[in-house]
């Protein structure tokens, strides 16, 4: 056997040829619409939580209990898609940057960044007041040729 072609016999005793199986691309193709939907890597897991709709399936799901299209005991098989809905936002969730830091860090990097801001406006404005101040002193020594 060749690593381009692999050969089979049939039960009647006759070789076939079979191609190899060629690698297949998959693509996410959107529902609605039949379009190609773009990598999900690049968007911000905050968008990609908004876009779940997990209240309609719910809503959905307790209408049936209480016109008795499902009985009660089959509740819990019914909730696969909404379960799945809410381990996937539980893995978004885990995205957000910053979700699992205390609010005391938290509190101590905005008081850092607020005392650095004051720190950096103090600066620029001694900064402003020289360039001011020399400015003045310029205009002041600028002597119109004759």
């Amino acid at each position: 056997m060749s690593d381009e072609q692999m050969k089979s016999v049939s039960p009647d005793g006759i070789n076939l040829e079979v191609a190899p199986k060629a690698e297949v691309e998959k693509m996410d193709v959107d529902q609605e619409d039949g379009a190609v939907a773009a990598d999900d890597e690049d968007d911000d897991p905050i968008d990609k939580m908004r876009e779940m709709e997990i209240l309609p399936d719910l809503f959905n799901l307790l209408h049936d209990l209480q016109n008795g299209t499902i009985s009660a005991k089959d509740f819990d098989n019914n909730a696969g898609s909404l379960r799945l809905k809410l381990t996937t936002l539980r893995q978004y969730l885990q995205e957000v940057e910053g979700i699992n830091e205390s609010i005391k860090s938290r509190e101590a990097k905005i008081e850092s960044l607020r005392v650095n801001n004051a720190k950096r406006y103090e600066f620029l404005s001694r900064f402003k007041e020289q360039v001011q101040k020399r400015e003045r002193e310029d205009a002041v020594n600028f002597v119109v040729p004759s």
